[in-house]
């Protein structure tokens, strides 16, 4: 689930996402709690290690890819 939204917010670069919106277009839910977009991102954080915030939160709207993240979506073969 966290490579989902990894890989979500690494395809719309610069774009800040509500949890509402982040749930409904990365996971298709639309009926469950929002903080459960924030369950999500810390966990992706722990896994990615903390030397270059790759997910920014904007405070008092939603969750971003960093600037400085060193993302690269290859086209799947």
């Amino acid at each position: 689930l966290e490579f989902d939204l990894l890989l979500f917010l690494a395809e719309r670069p610069r774009r800040v996402f509500t949890r509402g919106q982040l749930l409904s277009g990365v996971w298709g839910y639309e009926h469950t709690g929002e903080r459960t977009v924030d369950v999500h991102v810390r966990r992706l954080r722990l896994k990615l290690g903390g030397s270059l915030p790759v997910i920014t939160t904007v405070y008092g709207v939603g969750y971003r890819l960093s600037d400085e993240a060193r993302v690269v979506v290859l086209p799947h073969e």
